[in-house]
């Protein structure tokens, strides 16, 4: 008796639906071929209460789909208007079996059977940018924060320093979109509204307040030198001539607020650093 094969037979039993069917049913032959399973093996998996494995796998099942709905909720909230959302995730677990991979493998294989979905099914475009929404929500809320060398935290323009650098906070994303993905995630007015494109650009932030959660910002509401900021950091004189304001002082004024809301960090270099 090998302990690989009997486990291979525990695993696929409780990640597959279609597995745990066919062993009930008339393809036990097969799969105990498929699974090289001897004698001896099948004495100790008979052994085995199915129906335990049955809670199991259950529970295991359960657990995979709330966490990908609450993921996936503002694409799922729009599908709902076109199809069962619990139906589709029942689809998405029999299509990728394997339940409880590593988060961003989950994440990356619903975005595409997502995708995919809409296209077979000739379903409204602007859901695949609700799906692709979602992932990049998810990505980044569960990305653990990267901490930034020689951080200070400015409270006046006197505290600044011309060589200070500047940073985005990490982990963080910007993202391009055909609908105004943010609008229709925050829209509770009730009822399908089939939306118009309307191409936005959305900068996704791990929250420092909340646990696992995104903070969303629409890049045309945020200073210019943003969308420069995420190619790497720059040092306040060099944001000054991007930002194209003649004043020093409204440069700093916005590199502060933004410092308050969380959007980018002020660190030291470290030639500066004693």
């Amino acid at each position: 008796m090998a302990l690989t094969e009997i486990h291979s037979f525990l695993t696929r039993y409780i990640r597959d639906t279609a597995f745990r069917s066919h062993w009930k049913g008339d393809m036990k032959d097969e799969l105990i071929d498929e699974l090289s399973l001897s004698d001896a093996d099948l004495e100790t998996i008979n052994q085995v209460p199915l129906h335990e494995l049955d809670i199991a796998a259950d529970g295991m099942q359960s657990d995979r789909l709330d966490k990908r709905y609450s993921e996936y909720l503002p694409f799922l909230e729009q599908l709902k208007y076109f199809y069962d959302p619990e139906e589709f995730l029942k689809q998405y677990d029999a299509h990728y079996p394997r339940g409880r991979e590593a988060l961003p493998v989950e994440l990356d294989q619903l975005l595409s059977f997502s995708t995919k979905f809409v296209a077979a099914n000739n379903l409204p475009d602007y859901l695949v940018t609700m799906a692709r929404f979602c992932h990049a929500f998810t990505r980044v809320a569960y990305t653990p924060i990267v901490k930034a060398e020689n951080k200070v935290h400015i409270d006046s323009m006197a505290d600044m320093e011309i060589f200070h650098t500047v940073r985005l906070s990490e982990p963080f994303a910007i993202k391009e979109f055909r609908y105004d993905a943010l609008a229709i995630a925050n829209d509770d007015s009730g009822g399908f509204t089939n939306p118009l494109p309307q191409y936005t650009s959305l900068l996704f932030q791990k929250s420092r307040k909340e646990f696992k959660r995104s903070t969303i910002w629409n890049v045309s509401d945020l200073p210019a030198y943003v969308t420069v900021l995420a190619e790497g950091p720059q040092s306040v004189a060099d944001l000054i001539g991007i930002y194209g304001c003649d004043s020093y002082r409204s440069i700093v004024d916005s590199l502060l607020m933004y410092q308050r809301e969380g959007i980018l960090e002020i660190c030291v270099p470290a030639i500066h650093v004693n």
